[in-house]
């Protein structure tokens, strides 16, 4: 995505539409792994994952906040200061292993 978040959001709904992730933890995982593989943008906040969810159409984050919550206690993802997260290499695991 470009600053202004105008790119074309082709290959990041490509790339949620093939993995399918069946709960708000893995679509975090799988929104995180867009921003810092596609987009660039390695520490991500939760209304970065809320923004691209919302940009792409997808069904609302019921309670991101949680979701990142349950990540990081599975070590899926770490904090990076502030209210920054970033994918730990086993959630980019996850990723992954999830279906197509």
């Amino acid at each position: 995505m470009s600053p202004d978040g105008r790119d074309s959001l082709g290959p990041i709904k490509n790339f949620i539409a093939e993995k399918s992730p069946r709960s708000d933890v893995e679509r975090i995982l799988c929104l995180g792994f867009c921003l810092a593989e596609l987009c660039g943008l390695h520490e991500f906040s939760y209304s970065d994952l809320r923004r691209l969810n919302d940009d792409l159409g997808l069904r609302r984050l019921s309670n991101p906040w949680l979701a990142a919550r349950k990540a990081r206690a599975r070590g899926l993802v770490a904090y990076a200061g502030g209210q920054k997260m970033s994918l730990t290499a086993d959630g980019k695991a996850v990723v992954d292993l999830l279906s197509s």
